[in-house]
């Protein structure tokens, strides 16, 4: 099968996916700007969204290829809109990290390893979408956590 005929039976279904999350990233600026909400709030929203979305791509994509140049196309864009203080809904948060590139990074990797095992791609990817968001819930009540750093991203534990 040539690759050409790999993304066009796949482009209905990228077609939808890109503009499912372009529709969550602006409901995300619309909340931030107009209703005020904390950038750490929409960014909770946001990586809750597009994960389970993410999540699912085993069951609506018939390829992996696919799904690997979205994901590469998508690290490559939020770095971007980071290093450019885009998308303030996500972006701008008390510690500048890099979440947003690590994300789809990790949604890279499991696509790779997992694509043939459909249901560890999608725990792994749950577990991706609900823990973090939650971490940093539990963690942003903790008075004094310890901290660490990561490749300039700064993460607190206790």
């Amino acid at each position: 099968m040539k690759y050409s005929s790999i993304f066009i039976a796949d482009l209905y279904t990228v077609v939808v996916f890109c503009i499912t999350i372009i529709i969550i990233l602006i409901v995300s600026e619309g909340l931030n700007r107009r209703m005020q909400l904390k950038s750490i709030t929409t960014r909770k929203f946001v990586h809750i969204s597009i994960g389970l979305l993410s999540a699912f791509s085993p069951w609506y994509f018939n390829n992996s290829l696919t799904v690997i140049v979205i994901a590469i196309l998508f690290t490559a864009g939020n770095l971007y809109m980071l290093k450019k203080d885009m998308l303030a809904s996500i972006h701008r948060h008390k510690t500048h990290n890099y979440g947003t590139v690590f994300f789809p990074l990790a949604f890279l990797a499991l696509t790779i390893f997992f694509w043939e095992k459909p249901l560890l791609f999608l725990s792994g990817m749950v577990v991706m979408a609900i823990a973090d968001p939650l971490a940093l819930t539990i963690g942003g009540n903790i008075t004094h956590p310890r901290k660490f750093t990561l490749w300039n991203d700064t993460q607190s534990t206790y």
